[in-house]
């Protein structure tokens, strides 16, 4: 069916229904199309809030704000709204809880790296590391790593020649 209609303004909201209404009436079409229609649609309200602050974070996980309706809104609306979201982590999103920058690097645990062992008849070397005089005091004052060896090799940077010796080694070798 091809039907083609002129659309008619739109009513009025109705506040029982919530509801408006528009007339279409045919423009055009065949002799089976409708001469009028009526369609209708939900009104919708300018209800427009100012955000309340977000509250603690409740036991079940949640966490709510009362929003207040502003002058300007459609006088329909409700007065406040109550908007609940899940907690972030269990912490509020309110920025002044947060703790400084400054303050999470003092609880850090830094240490100096210890240099590696020899590689050990199983597979392993280790160092100990020593805990850096910045840190939290309630962190471990010195830990153990432990990793596989490298083909059997040490990785003590320390016993490895530097870059520029190795250069020169390479330079001696082209001029062979």
């Amino acid at each position: 069916m091809n039907c083609r209609y002129t659309k008619g303004p739109w009513t009025e909201c109705d506040a029982k229904s919530n509801t408006r209404s528009r007339t279409l009436s045919l423009k055009k079409g065949e002799q089976s199309c409708v001469q009028t229609r009526t369609i209708q649609k939900k009104c919708k309200k300018a209800c427009r809030y100012d955000k309340g602050a977000w509250s603690e974070c409740a036991p079940n996980g949640q966490m709510s704000r009362t929003d207040s309706l502003k002058s300007s809104s459609d006088a329909t609306c409700q007065t406040s709204r109550v908007v609940n979201k899940n907690c972030n982590q269990g912490k509020s999103k309110d920025k002044q809880n947060k703790p400084a920058k400054a303050e999470k690097k003092e609880k850090a645990c830094r240490y100096d790296k210890g240099a590696w062992s020899e590689c050990a008849p199983n597979g392993q070397m280790s160092r100990t590391d020593s805990l850096k005089s910045s840190s939290d005091a309630t962190c471990q004052t010195s830990r153990v790593v432990n990793k596989n060896c490298n083909q059997g090799k040490s990785k003590d940077k320390q016993n490895k020649p530097a870059k520029a010796e190795k250069k020169e080694k390479g330079i001696r070798k082209n001029r062979q």
